[in-house]
């Protein structure tokens, strides 16, 4: 390839990996949003990767969708750590779900870069995405 173009993404796949550390998926859907400042690029890979199995969406601001992919990530491994085991076990326990309100709103106060796109509502959308809400 002569010259190629970079199309940045946000991966959602609830996964885990097995003793010989192959990876399996464990979750019900994958998901991916994808952006660039070359649109062109970006609707040739939303072509290439959105299909049955994989839903690929073009993001409005992809910095934001890293964002929120951070901040869930946090909310995620604080989570499953706390209460050792995954986040489905941890959220069917009453506690683990009203802490992981607390855990998205963290990252948003502490870890935000200056003049950052992300919006203030972050942890709170994150925070219903994890309930499923």
């Amino acid at each position: 390839m002569k010259r190629g173009k970079i199309v940045d993404s946000a991966i959602y796949i609830t996964s885990s990996y097995k003793e010989d550390y192959s990876i399996r998926q464990e979750g019900r859907f994958a998901r991916i949003y994808i952006g660039s400042d070359d649109a062109d690029a970006t609707k040739k890979v939303y072509g290439i990767l959105n299909h049955p199995g994989l839903t690929c969406c073009i993001a409005e601001n992809i910095t934001v969708e890293i964002w929120r992919k951070f901040i869930l990530n946090c909310a995620y491994n604080v989570l499953t750590a706390y209460y050792r085991t995954s986040i489905g076990g941890a959220l069917s326990q009453l506690h683990g779900r009203k802490n992981s309100g607390l855990s998205c709103r963290k990252p948003m106060t502490s870890a935000r870069p200056p003049a950052s796109p992300c919006p203030t509502t972050s942890s709170d959308d994150q925070y219903d995405r994890i309930l499923g809400t």
